[in-house]
């Protein structure tokens, strides 16, 4: 079982320190749902549990390691990220854009397999894009570009993958599919670490959810137990409602000023 783990770790840039003493722990099999306001650091922390960016203090550890020891090839068979929705230059289709995750098993010079093919191929089809494969990603929406984005991290084949944001761009529908897939990925035994805006998604997927302001994270258990009304306006400044519905699904709403 693999698990990526952080203790007391501060992280930031040389010139702006970000987070402090933050401690956190995903396995495999689970999502925990990370949620904050913008700015209080969830994708320099992600940067730092990836190894983009040096931790400042305390450590992280991937597995039995420690992820500052492992090389960068060694990082990618272990876990897979999916940035915030982005602009490509490179004409790449959306095959080979998927592909480009099977890197880490292969090489970067060494051409892709029939299984590598196939791997990328149903990864698509899973996603319901199957027939953007041959489509170069310049010519996509942004909301396709970023399925073909969560595509690449799931052919990774990594046992954990971190997502920033991956539903932001896309409309509702999409939204649903993603957020099914992330359900379907900790179901086979992946664990998943994505952050969001939307505290229905961590109601909808999450295992577990940590809350996160000014670097700091301010409680963490389950979503239930986290996202309660009072933490949520504490947080957020705003006013809301947590209510579970007849059929058994929690949803957050604003409450407006009349």
């Amino acid at each position: 079982m693999m698990h990526l783990t952080a203790s007391d770790l501060s992280f930031g840039y040389p010139e702006r320190p970000v987070g402090r003493n933050l401690n956190l722990t995903i396995e495999t099999g689970e999502v925990l749902c990370l949620l904050g306001p913008n700015g209080c650091g969830k994708t320099t922390l992600f940067k730092t549990l990836l190894g983009l960016l040096r931790a400042q203090g305390g450590r992280v550890m991937l597995g039995d390691d420690a992820l500052a020891d492992l090389r960068r090839a060694e990082i990618a068979r272990r876990i897979a990220y999916v940035p915030q929705a982005q602009d490509t230059a490179f004409p790449y289709t959306a095959s080979d854009l998927v592909l480009m995750g099977r890197v880490a098993h292969r090489g970067v010079f060494a051409a892709p397999t029939k299984e590598d093919r196939k791997i990328a191929q149903d990864s698509l089809a899973e996603l319901g894009i199957a027939e953007l494969a041959s489509r170069e990603v310049t010519t996509l929406s942004g909301g396709q570009r970023q399925l073909v984005i969560v595509a690449r991290a799931m052919a990774q084949a990594a046992p954990l993958i971190v997502m920033d944001e991956p539903t932001a761009s896309l409309d509702f529908g999409n939204q649903v599919a993603v957020l099914a897939e992330i359900r379907k990925l900790a179901a086979r035994g992946s664990g998943v670490i994505l952050s969001t805006h939307d505290p229905d998604q961590a109601f909808a997927v999450a295992s577990r959810v940590a809350l996160m302001q000014d670097g700091v994270i301010v409680a963490q258990g389950m979503p239930s137990e986290v996202l309660t009304a009072a933490r949520l306006k504490s947080v957020y400044g705003v006013d809301v409602t947590v209510e579970r519905l007849a059929g058994g699904q929690t949803v957050c709403a604003p409450v407006y000023p009349h």
